[in-house]
């Protein structure tokens, strides 16, 4: 074994420990939250307050850009309870440059979510991915890249979960923003979520027992 692989194995066995020990002093569930900054990731932390959080945003810089970073980042989630991956290329998801990274990221996220032994890993789907059921954003027809993004990434999480190791949750999130009325008639008043609904959805994938679970805005009213 060289002297650079033992360095590595050093500083990986140093963060896990580090890591555990906070986790002991603390009692309270871990969770890491990628796109932490964005629509529903400003409006979900405030509700995490119970829980202790690392937030990963690409806002911050580069270096927690999840396409531009190794999973060796895995040894900063080690043994946390949950990741909920609300990371996504909201501007450029329409063209094939977003999907790959959108795609990518998720990738990235599950990889580093697998090295590091978290227990439950939840996506960010959208009730766009359901738009029969649950209405639709005008001009989003049912297969429109977003829509298809999100079904092709549950898909991929459900077929393979078995081969993660970890319990996985696909949340179909509503029209999530500020106040409680659709900002257009584009949106189905039925799916606006209130910061209820949005803990609550994600309350009903941690304690989620399935290996893999699909959960709709609905679910939580």
């Amino acid at each position: 074994m060289t002297r650079a692989m033992l360095n590595r194995r050093s500083l990986m066995a140093a963060a896990a420990l580090t890591v555990a020990t906070t986790a002991t002093a603390s009692g309270r569930q871990k969770i890491i939250v990628t796109g932490d900054m964005g629509t529903v990731g400003t409006r979900l932390r405030p509700l995490l307050s119970n829980f202790d959080i690392v937030g990963i945003d690409k806002k911050r810089g580069d270096n927690q850009d999840l396409a531009a970073r190794d999973v060796a980042i895995a040894t900063d989630f080690f043994a946390f309870d949950a990741m909920v991956h609300l990371a996504w290329d909201t501007f450029t998801h329409a063209d094939m440059g977003g999907i790959l990274y959108n795609t990518w990221i998720t990738r990235e996220a599950l990889a580093a979510a697998k090295l590091a032994r978290v227990r439950h890993f939840i996506f960010a789907s959208s009730a766009w991915a359901a738009p029969d059921l649950y209405g639709r954003k005008g001009g989003i027809e049912p297969t429109h890249h977003y829509t298809e993004n999100k079904l092709f990434l549950e898909g991929m999480l459900r077929r393979f979960c078995p081969d993660y190791g970890m319990k996985i949750s696909a949340i179909r999130f509503g029209h999530v923003k500020a106040g409680a009325e659709p900002s257009d008639d584009n949106f189905d008043a039925r799916i606006v979520m209130s910061d209820r609904d949005l803990i609550g959805l994600v309350r009903i994938a941690l304690h989620s027992e399935d290996s893999f679970r699909l959960i709709g805005p609905f679910d939580a009213r």
